[in-house]
């Protein structure tokens, strides 16, 4: 049910109720009601990476190899969204203010690599500054066991507040063999024997930032924070290993993901929490927009724009369209860049998206400069229309004492893909 802020409430498993809200900085509110539980092994924070990641491999400048996994960027000076509400908890069990914490992001390496360089965009708040960085198998969708060598620890943490250095871990002698189209993990946990006073922040990628605002001249609010932890895997390829083989979806370069989000099946998108949108004669509410920003890592043509958009109320018809950015919110509608649609899935259901097709070739985007994806009403031939705009399934929270149970959370990025053509 739609609240009073225009956002969703869930309640995902017995004794867990988890409520969002957005504040007037559009930062995330979590609420954890936990009524029963049993005590077993510790859990950890589980992050989703979506289907961008698979395509973040290429080779960095650096003395630290190839990049096996990366959702850092756009720039070196702007490697991630470094606002203080921007971030998920990593802390020790000794911890002034904040329960013990893990935090974990998944990856798919597409090829058979030696993971050796483990970065992550941890910054230090308290206590003992000492953090664990660590790679883990994956157990059926979620954290399994430490990778034998995978593991390390670093003193040299960031301060909080400031932007853009990552704390480091190298791994010893020649990493941790990772093999193509597998999923791992990548684990930042609190040493509770040297360090369990340890709090810190992991700080999100600038790719899960949206925004919401109202049709022009209107104004847009700041630019709100998603929730994928940045991070970067660094290794070497092993040699005489094949790139791995790109799934059918994306092998045809005339249909490549230039931007997805989606979760892997079953849980494409959340069907319970969504940001909601609105035409200028809507029934309930102000006309409103939405927006998530992306960065292309090649130049490409954007053919297919897609959103997990669903109907609730009026005219059935919305627009789809790529816009430029202006200092870090949504800009002006690119040329050609814009269509709409009336084929828009009913609230709720999963797990179709509405999509249009952009004239001709669609519209150029350049490598590693900002755009927005945006969604915005027909105010002449369908001003009454009103839809959720549905939520990327990107993480589980755990947070101790050590209940034993997994749920995913809504982020507040909306979900979305873009595709088209790429050299």
């Amino acid at each position: 049910m739609k609240n009073r802020n225009n956002k969703l409430s869930l309640t995902m498993a017995p004794g867990l109720t988890i409520a969002l809200r957005l504040t007037m900085a559009f930062s995330l509110t979590i609420l954890f009601s936990l009524s029963s539980g049993k005590l077993f092994g510790q859990k950890i924070v589980q992050v989703e990476s979506p289907n961008l990641a698979l395509a973040d491999q290429e080779t960095g400048a650096s003395g630290n190899g190839t990049i096996i996994f990366s959702n850092l960027g756009p720039t070196a000076s702007d490697r991630y969204d470094s606002r203080t509400f921007a971030k998920l908890t990593v802390a020790g069990k000794n911890a002034l203010t904040e329960p013990e914490t893990w935090v974990a992001v998944n990856f798919i390496p597409k090829r058979d690599v030696q993971a050796r360089v483990l970065l992550a965009a941890i910054n230090y708040i308290s206590g003992t500054s000492l953090v664990n960085l660590g790679l883990y198998s994956d157990d059926n969708g979620e954290v399994g066991t430490p990778l034998p060598g995978g593991q390390g620890s670093t003193t040299k943490i960031p301060p909080n507040g400031e932007c853009c250095q990552l704390t480091k871990v190298t791994l010893s002698g020649s990493g941790v063999t990772l093999t193509a189209g597998t999923r791992y993990w990548l684990v930042a946990s609190p040493d509770n024997v040297n360090g369990a006073t340890f709090n810190g922040s992991w700080q999100s990628s600038n790719n899960g930032i949206f925004a919401q605002g109202g049709p022009p001249p209107g104004q847009w609010a700041p630019a709100a924070a998603g929730a994928w932890p940045a991070a970067e895997v660094r290794g070497t390829p092993i040699a005489d290993s094949a790139q791995g083989k790109e799934t059918a979806s994306i092998a045809d370069r005339s249909n490549r993901i230039i931007f997805s989000n989606l979760g892997p099946s079953p849980i494409v998108f959340f069907t319970t929490a969504g940001d909601f949108m609105a035409g200028k004669s809507a029934a309930d509410g102000t006309e409103t927009w939405l927006a998530v920003r992306f960065t292309p890592k090649v130049n490409c043509h954007a053919k297919n724009l897609a959103a997990a958009i669903e109907y609730i109320s009026g005219d059935m018809k919305v627009n789809l369209g790529i816009y430029s950015d202006s200092d870090g919110t949504v800009g002006t509608l690119l040329p050609n860049g814009q269509a709409s649609t009336a084929n828009i899935p009913i609230y709720p259901s999963c797990c179709d998206l509405a999509e249009v097709v952009l004239p001709g070739s669609g519209v150029a985007l350049n490598a590693k400069t900002t755009y927005w994806l945006v969604a915005s009403t027909d105010d002449i031939n369908a001003p009454s229309f009103e839809a959720f705009w549905l939520e990327a399934p990107i993480y589980s929270n755990y947070q101790e004492p050590k209940f034993f149970f997994w749920t995913f959370v809504a982020s507040n990025w909306l979900a979305a893909e873009i595709r088209g053509t790429c050299p």
